[in-house]
């Protein structure tokens, strides 16, 4: 089974150890469940992961541990090893306990703001609102234009104002609010966010687990009124991260969180935010908490509203903005920033369809189709079921192969989908090795992403509107990572990888 290691085997990170009081380790002794997605062959001795065809073998002791799995304690190492092998491959998921009454007493909310005393009084109302008692509440105002309307707004709320004199962005802002924090947890807020209630002893339960340093809840983007723009950004936020749990790790299913909404033990924060981004400044801060041997959880049971941009130009130029960190993350994390991993199967038909040659497709599909048969087989999964997996795994890469094209090459896709005007070519549309089986090609990966994005989601928006909209959100992001990688002198976040895995997006991609 391939899966992303722990980050830590045998428990916390040195000098992060667990809040006293928070409870028993969850995810080490405590409870966990398997994720709904994972299937269950040879009488409960193969775990199969579908998402990405992975298989784990398990012994007859892992096939008690695993069905001990909801019980409070591990009943040896070799048990607790195990489902740190299962968490970190996100084929289960952490069952945490209720935190204490006195949770309130051991965080602190630290709420960087600049010029929006509106939407700060909103979303300290709603931390109040939210719970649970006790919190300690800092606002940074980050070098506003009218401080005393920021500082009566936090004083309404009872926070400890921090004031700088000039705006050094979110990173620097919330490093200087973290210098004078003694509680032993940090919720990082973002002042246009609001928490639903409850959100704080969600999050904190994950923390029972000392390997576990942060944990994310899910981000929702608040839909302001009926337009079609409010509710694609309602659909597709780039902050949300979907319905389902999971252990963050580069290139993984979740591959970072936001700190727009972020809870964190404050000896995790020592390593601080990167004063030199001014955006991804999250991803670089989850990152380097991870190489330093702490785990993340991305928890969606957490909810935090989010208010999205107000028209077209504010949405697009956001998703802009977002595309510039990526050359400034590839100087810092290499390769990690590469926009596609894709199964070199999967890259050699994607290759051959845009070359003209659809029998190279179908022959890479045919390849991995009686390899995934062959390897998995054995173990007890039906020759039907590993065909579908194949299938899946290879529309899947297709899909993401076309998104990158669309995002960061549109140009060439263009120019290979754009029709000719001799009566042959026409003739010949779908010959193979002709312009006009490159033109299919073409046209399927710029159009097919979006439309099978619409069919998953059936968001409230028709699928037309819907697919223009995301080949303009992507095709601005894809103008800021080229800006990024050119002023960074990198071209690191535009050289897609080859990898043995399942196809997987930037982490820096945001949706």
């Amino acid at each position: 089974m391939r899966a992303p290691a722990p980050g830590s085997a045998d428990g916390a990170p040195a000098g992060l150890g667990a809040p006293a009081g928070l409870g028993a380790p969850a995810g080490l002794g405590g409870p966990i469940e398997l994720d709904d997605a994972v299937e269950q062959y040879a009488a409960g001795a193969v775990l199969l992961d579908p998402r990405g065809a992975r298989l784990l073998r398990l012994s007859p002791a892992g096939q008690e541990a695993v069905r001990r799995l909801g019980t409070v304690a591990a009943g040896s190492a070799g048990e607790g090893a195990l489902r740190r092998r299962l968490l970190a491959a996100g084929l289960a998921h952490p069952r945490p306990g209720v935190p204490p009454p006195e949770l309130g007493q051991k965080v602190c909310v630290l709420v960087p703001v600049r010029d929006r005393p509106e939407a700060l009084a909103r979303c300290l109302d709603a931390v109040a609102r939210a719970g649970p008692k006790g919190l300690e509440v800092v606002v940074v105002d980050d070098g506003s234009l009218e401080p005393a309307r920021t500082a009566a707004v936090a004083a309404a709320a009872g926070a400890r104002l921090v004031r700088r004199s000039e705006s050094g962005g979110p990173a620097v802002a919330r490093n200087t609010g973290l210098a004078g924090l003694e509680r032993p947890l940090v919720a990082l807020l973002d002042s246009d966010c609001r928490p639903a209630p409850g959100w704080l002893e969600r999050l904190a339960g994950h923390l029972d687990d000392p390997s576990v340093v942060a944990v994310a809840p899910r981000v929702r983007e608040v839909l302001d009124g009926g337009s079609v723009r409010a509710r694609y950004g309602a659909s597709r936020s780039p902050l949300d991260l979907g319905p389902h749990p999971a252990e963050v790790t580069p290139g993984g299913r979740v591959s970072y969180v936001p700190s727009a909404a972020l809870l964190l033990r404050r000896e995790a924060l020592e390593v601080g935010f990167d004063p030199g981004l001014r955006y991804g400044e999250d991803v670089d801060l989850v990152w380097r908490l991870l190489a330093g041997g702490g785990r993340v959880r991305y928890a969606p049971e957490a909810h935090v509203e989010h208010d999205g941009p107000g028209s077209w130009a504010g949405l697009l130029g956001r998703r802009f903005r977002y595309g510039t960190s990526a050359g400034p993350l590839a100087r810092r994390h290499g390769s990690a920033l590469a926009p596609l991993r894709l199964a070199p199967g999967t890259a050699a038909g994607v290759l051959g369809a845009l070359s003209g040659w659809p029998g190279l497709a179908a022959g890479s599909l045919a390849v991995a189709t009686v390899r995934l048969v062959r390897r998995v087989g054995p173990a007890g999964v039906p020759a039907r079921r590993a065909a579908r997996l194949a299938l899946a795994g290879t529309a899947g890469g297709a899909e993401a192969a076309g998104r990158a094209g669309w995002m960061l090459f549109a140009p060439l896709l263009v120019t290979a989908a754009r029709p000719r005007s001799s009566p042959e070519g026409a003739r010949r549309r779908v010959a193979v090795g002709t312009p006009g089986a490159r033109r299919v090609a073409a046209v399927a990966l710029t159009v097919g992403p979006p439309l099978l994005e619409w069919r998953r989601r059936r968001p409230p928006v028709d699928p037309v509107r819907y697919g223009a909209a995301c080949l303009a959100d992507d095709l601005a992001y894809g103008v800021g990572v080229w800006w990024g990688a050119l002023t960074s002198g990198t071209v690191d976040p535009l050289l897609p990888r080859l990898s043995r895995s399942s196809p997987r997006r930037s982490p820096a991609w945001r949706r």
